[in-house]
């Protein structure tokens, strides 16, 4: 007999299940989509801590034109259904997306910032970031990123930092010895 699922359905945004999928998938035949996060304690602890039971006393519905267009199945023990329950409030589908989103734009921009500090042009660093992620310009576009990554960089990273510059002398000295 198969282990019976649980799971909590989170309204998100389409980077957002994106990036679930490819780093927590726990795909079955009735559950295509389905990750499960429990590997990551920190983040499944945040969700077990926004869980709650249904109660219709003070219930406030996310609005159906939502910013969140996708939902994803992220699977929860017995005992997190049971004790703690399997509905998110509006307020914590948005304080649990928040924490997700910056954990996804966080290991963006440590991507982007060494990727310019080697030399490569923001255009050319975005499109690695995407084959290295799994993004798209549908699903995280291209401007957003741009405009993230200047918003938010470390202004002292340039072309010709000091990594770049131990490289070029090495590769300058390999080559006059040759």
């Amino acid at each position: 007999m198969k282990k019976e699922r649980f799971f909590v359905w989170l309204p998100c945004k389409l980077y957002t299940k994106i990036w679930f999928v490819n780093n927590f998938p726990a795909p079955d035949g009735r559950w295509p989509e389905a990750v499960n996060i429990s590997s990551d304690k920190v983040l499944y602890g945040l969700l077990k801590d926004k869980l709650c039971k249904p109660c219709k006393r003070y219930e406030k519905r996310m609005a159906e034109n939502s910013k969140y267009t996708e939902r994803i199945p992220i699977e929860i023990s017995a005992d997190t259904f049971y004790r703690h329950g399997w509905e998110l409030t509006a307020t914590d589908i948005n304080d649990f997306n928040q924490a997700v989103e910056q954990l996804i734009k966080k290991s963006m921009m440590q991507y982007l910032e060494l990727s310019v500090s080697f030399g490569l042009t923001i255009a050319d660093a975005i499109k690695g970031y995407y084959r290295q992620s799994g993004f798209n310009e549908i699903s995280f576009p291209t401007d957003s990123i741009r405009k993230y990554y200047f918003r938010h960089r470390k202004k002292d990273i340039t072309k010709n930092n000091v990594i770049t510059q131990q490289i070029n002398r090495i590769f300058m000295e390999n080559m006059a010895h040759k």
